[in-house]
């Protein structure tokens, strides 16, 4: 058996992909690409997600809106869950400055803030961890899948180092 060697000049490869195996590293950060996703992240984000970036929030307020899910808008009252786990970032400068802004958009409302899960919705932040969490998902299960992987784990009992996949892919 004849182990592939790696090449005289190596070429720099990211350290987001390094399995355990040197001489396979080329061939799994390859494969660990996932497909080009039909929609951009941007395609599928909230309309509340989208308003956000419209507004020009930052700071804490661009955080405390981020953590905060649309629940209704009606006789011009706008109402808003921020996950509980967010609580720390409520306060009256940051729910004036969110009404303020959307006001300016919507015409005169009033923004009400509960500190409370939102089973059905979303708040942009979550919806972002679910599609980093997929992502990785997605980078894990190319590797293991990955032919050359295979092919070390059945010839030498080769291993992946627990955490060491990352998606390589841009973020968008």
């Amino acid at each position: 058996i004849v182990l592939p060697t790696a090449p005289k000049s190596p070429q720099p490869q990211s350290p987001l992909a390094k399995p355990s195996i040197t001489a396979a590293a080329a061939p799994v950060a390859a494969a660990a690409k996932p497909k080009a996703p039909t929609a951009s992240p941007a395609a599928t984000e909230s309309p509340w997600a989208k308003l956000i970036d419209e507004l020009g929030f930052d700071g804490m307020t661009r955080q405390f809106a981020r953590h905060c899910a649309w629940l209704s808008q009606a006789d011009g009252v706008v109402r808003f869950a921020l996950d509980p786990r967010a609580k720390h970032l409520m306060n009256e400068e940051r729910r004036a400055a969110v009404e303020t802004a959307l006001s300016g958009k919507l015409g005169a409302v009033r923004v009400q803030v509960d500190i409370a899960e939102s089973p059905d919705v979303l708040h942009p932040a979550a919806a972002d961890e679910q599609r980093l969490l997929g992502r990785q998902r997605d980078a894990e299960k190319a590797i293991e899948h990955d032919p050359t992987v295979i092919g070390f784990r059945t010839l030498f009992g080769a291993t992946v180092r627990a955490g060491s996949i990352q998606p390589i892919d841009p973020v968008n």
